[in-house]
């Protein structure tokens, strides 16, 4: 392992990193479905409480995080592609982070895979315990690449992504419902206010009405 011993260094601590960034995530992700901490999963929750006092201004819209509270600011018109947004900004980074590690992680094995072999032909004629070192080096930074891959993976299509799907789904039903709600809300208060509206100017216009009445009396008797 004398050739290059800087980049096989980089590479072995590359791939050594990655594997506790994989392992980091998949522990985080559990943690986040046990112990229901996800920013999706709270934000549900608040909503389902609004649901039963769908007047927004008296609901605890500081409860939700700060994608949620811009949706439902939009919730009375076109909140759908609020929705999208909320979805990009609120999906944890796992599976940005997954997305990364996935194939990166093979080709840094595969890197060392090579870097390995290179070693180990070099040596072949002059000491065949390095050659052993160059196999070994090989096939160890295959397989830690071949592994912090598969765990990404794991992690991001296996374990989140169905949970998260699921939160999904039922964040837009009830987001769904909560809209119906809202605009009949505003309807109802809309209509309260143009029948009070009405009957102002029935009232206004009949006290005029009395009073012209009453100075046409008032003339004629003089």
């Amino acid at each position: 392992m004398n050739q290059l011993p800087f980049l096989n260094e980089v590479i072995m601590g590359a791939l050594w990193a990655s594997s506790i960034t994989a392992l980091g995530i998949l522990i985080y992700t559990l943690l986040l479905i046990v112990f229901q901490r996800s920013v999706i999963y709270r934000d549900l929750m608040q909503v389902k409480i609004m649901q039963l006092n769908p007047k927004l201004k008296n609901s605890n819209i500081s409860a939700v995080s700060k994608p949620m509270q811009h949706l439902l600011q939009e919730l009375g018109g076109d909140w759908q592609e609020q929705f999208g947004a909320y979805l990009t900004t609120t999906n944890e980074g796992i599976q940005i982070i997954a997305s990364v590690l996935r194939p990166v992680a093979p080709l840094l094995g595969l890197a060392g895979t090579l870097f390995g072999i290179s070693d180990a032909l070099a040596f072949v004629s002059s000491d065949p315990s390095l050659v052993i070192q160059g196999f070994a080096y090989a096939i160890q930074t295959t397989l830690i690449g071949i592994f912090v891959s598969v765990l990404a993976h794991v992690t991001a299509a296996w374990i989140w992504a169905p949970y998260w799907k699921n939160q999904r789904y039922e964040l837009f039903q009830t987001l769904s419902t909560l809209h119906v709600r809202v605009k009949q809300a505003r309807s109802k208060k809309t209509s309260t206010q143009h029948a009070k509206e009405r009957q102002f100017l029935l009232t206004s216009l009949n006290t005029t009405q009395n009073r012209r009445n009453g100075n046409h009396v008032g003339t004629s008797r003089r």
